[in-house]
């Protein structure tokens, strides 16, 4: 007789209940990027039977909402001595030396903290065995003997250094050589320590198919990198849009005409921002209406601000710094198409919610995104203002035309790709490949 739904819904969850994982990283609902997704993530595997003991230096983070799962342990583990180190440069350090300071603080209490939660797991797990170590945000910095692991870090640091290789000649104008070559001194740096941090991953999860090319280019075998999207509750997010303010924050509105362009997340070279702004320059000279409202905070290279400046008076366009992670939901209501030129994106969350919400979106070559938004967005082929400026009047032509169908395909769309409990499951069969793996290869190992 066939398995009923509720059956084969119990089979599964006896399956997983044999995983037990040793968690690390930085996971957090409200922090965006893999951290969300960590998030997601976790508390599927949850629901789905497994166990989760979660590892954190104590006050780093705490995603309370796991708490609410049963099988799940929060670990926080505390080093003698680093917070007393942290008092002192708060209260006794001058303020014109403490960023060098906090750089220096934050290495030490990394390495000590990472030697710590090392320990901690290595004795938990000779007592009573994990099944996985899952590192979630960066790649693993130690490695447990005898215990498979699993790893989804951000994007690979040769993105990074690729990208800003690319707009050298942007980034000395505005920000000066300076900055553009301690930033490659830093990425030369993280690629160094990347290189040597995946020896102790037995897989790599990542975003996208970009992602996985890249991963293997700075020297992951082929065999153990596997794009997985990113998992995000598509119903949970609708519901935070229907209880969301109507109207959004008045303050995000744009002056003039036509659909809404949004740009939303930090602002780094590798965003491309300068083609996000001449590519709207050249729509609205074309005498096409639009506006553009760009949210997001410069970060490394402050020069940045001049050339955001520079665009000031275009009309239709608006700039601001941040916006509050609720009033998203509401902001998305009003938008037309969300604009991600970015170089070397491994996936991008803006995008995400966005197809949630019904917004299509425009998108570069090289932005792993692309592999999940459907036909619905487009994709301009090179990095280059006219390229830009072409996929806004293609999506212009869309919304036009529009019947309603274009939101309700990007809905689909983000269900099919990012449901939560398939990612989890695909998550599952990563872990249970890679427990068997690493278990072959130990007992050759043995045997020689």
């Amino acid at each position: 007789m066939m398995n009923t739904d509720t059956e084969r819904k119990e089979e599964s969850t006896a399956g997983a209940e044999r995983l037990r994982i040793a968690a690390y990283g930085f996971v957090l609902r409200d922090a965006g990027s893999v951290a969300s997704a960590g998030s997601e993530l976790c508390a599927a595997l949850l629901r789905l039977g497994c166990s989760i003991d979660f590892y954190v230096a104590a006050g780093f983070v705490d995603p309370v909402e796991l708490k609410e799962h049963s099988g799940y342990t929060y670990r926080p583990i505390s080093v003698f001595g680093v917070p007393a180190i942290w008092k002192f440069i708060e209260t006794c350090v001058p303020k014109k030396m403490q960023r060098m300071t906090i750089w220096l603080y934050s290495q030490v209490s990394q390495y000590l903290h990472n030697r710590a939660i090392a320990k901690a797991i290595r004795k938990r797990h000779a007592e009573s065995p994990y099944d996985i170590l899952l590192v979630i945000g960066l790649l693993p910095p130690f490695r447990i003997e005898g215990l498979a692991c699993a790893a989804w870090p951000q994007g690979p640091p040769n993105g990074e250094a690729d990208a800003l290789r690319s707009s050298r000649e942007r980034l000395i104008r505005y920000s000066g050589r300076l900055t553009y070559a301690l930033l490659m001194y830093l990425y030369w740096w993280k690629r160094i320590e990347a290189r040597r941090f995946m020896r102790n991953a037995d897989a790599i999860l990542c975003g996208s198919k970009w992602t996985a090319g890249a991963w293997e280019r700075l020297g992951a075998s082929r065999s153990i990198v596997y794009p997985v999207a990113y998992p995000f509750d598509v119903d949970a997010f609708q519901s935070s849009r229907s209880t969301a303010g109507e109207g959004g924050d008045s303050e995000f509105d744009v002056p003039g005409e036509g659909p809404l362009i949004l740009w939303l997340g930090r602002i780094v070279p590798r965003k491309r921002i300068d083609l996000a702004l001449e590519g709207f320059k050249r729509l609205r000279q074309s005498g096409r209406k639009a506006r553009l409202l760009v949210i997001g905070r410069i970060s490394y290279a402050r020069g940045y601000r001049k050339l955001i400046s520079e665009y000031q008076n275009l009309e239709g366009f608006s700039y601001r710094e941040a916006i509050p992670h609720h009033s998203v939901p509401a902001l998305l209501r009003k938008t037309g198409a969300i604009l991600q030129p970015s170089e070397n994106e491994d996936i991008g969350s803006t995008v995400i919610e966005g197809l949630a919400s019904g917004v299509p979106a425009i998108l570069g070559a090289t932005n792993g995104t692309k592999d999940y938004v459907g036909e619905t967005s487009v994709v301009f082929p090179s990095y280059d203002p006219d390229a830009v400026c072409s996929a806004l009047c293609e999506t212009l032509d869309r919304l036009s035309r529009d019947d309603g169908s274009i939101a309700d395909e990007c809905v689909a769309q983000a269900r099919r790709a990012f449901d939560t409990e398939s990612v989890a499951r695909r998550v599952l069969e990563i872990a249970r490949e890679t427990i068997e793996r690493t278990a072959i290869g130990r007992n050759s190992k043995n045997k020689t």
